[in-house]
């Protein structure tokens, strides 16, 4: 069931995000990589490999929206999409969606930044809100601690968001 529920969201939001979405073939990454790379603020990923899987895709929608897949799904005969089973997804953080948000569950802080759970796990941080899919609870956590700037750098602390952000998420996600 959950897999089902992964993969509507994926091509909901595949969908949704418009006519420049593009997906590159599965580990042929070289040219997007190159793309998120000169995005600002960074993008996050969680590197080439991440819970045993590889990068196979990059989907950037826009300079604030993307999305990158980790491993490979087939597709059920007769099904018209499937979820890879890692996804980090990252978007700018929308005060009007978030204060709408149903079941939205808090989580303990995670990466010195807010946590919740919504349909994935949720972190919020400065600039954009990350959310990983992943095969267990387990595998989330495990791709969100390896989160790490897309241009470079070490894992750390996420950029914290700003008070009024904060004070949403903990009125929202209860």
């Amino acid at each position: 069931m959950r897999a089902a529920l992964l993969a509507v969201l994926a091509l909901v939001v595949a969908g949704c995000l418009g006519q420049e979405t593009r997906r590159v073939p599965n580990g042929d990454v070289a040219d997007e990589l190159e793309r998120a790379r000169a995005v600002r603020p960074p993008l996050y990923w969680a590197g080439r490999t991440v819970a045993g899987l590889e990068l196979t895709a990059i989907s950037l929608t826009s300079r604030a929206r993307a999305t990158f897949f980790y491993g490979t799904c087939e597709l059920p005969a007769g099904e018209g999409g499937c979820s890879p089973p890692v996804q980090v997804q990252q978007f700018p953080f929308s005060a009007a969606a978030w204060s709408r948000a149903q079941g939205c569950n808090p989580l303990a802080p995670l990466r010195g930044v807010p946590a919740a759970r919504h349909d994935g796990l949720v972190l919020f941080t400065r600039d954009r809100v990350l959310k990983v899919y992943a095969r267990s609870r387990a595998d989330e956590r495990r791709v969100a601690l390896a989160l790490r700037p897309v241009i470079g750098g070490g894992i750390g602390p996420l950029p914290a968001p700003r008070a009024p952000v904060r004070a949403l998420v903990a009125r929202v996600c209860r």
